[in-house]
């Protein structure tokens, strides 16, 4: 299911993207900091609206694993983005 959808995203151009905000950059830039296993939790969760279940499935990965990873990953982010917001107060 992601997979596929990561497909196309890479083949099909995005016809009308509207500019992105200056919260979507720094999320953006915050998930560029974070692993790929915790990335991809997040993302498949997150953005995709993947139940835990799915995206072990989908990840091939325990369930406990990615509550682990998704706890983990929100704790690596939250600084990230506080910082963010308090440069741009």
């Amino acid at each position: 299911m992601a997979s596929l959808g990561l497909r196309r995203l890479a083949h099909e151009p995005f016809e009308d993207a509207s500019p992105l905000s200056s919260d979507s950059v720094a999320v953006a830039g915050a998930l560029r900091s974070l692993s790929i296993s915790h990335r991809a939790v997040l993302v498949l969760h997150h953005a995709l609206d993947l139940s835990v279940e799915a995206v072990a499935t989908e990840l091939g990965i325990p369930v406990g694993t990615v509550k682990s990873r998704l706890a983990r990953a929100r704790t690596a982010l939250r600084p990230l983005l506080d910082d963010e917001r308090t440069d741009h107060e």
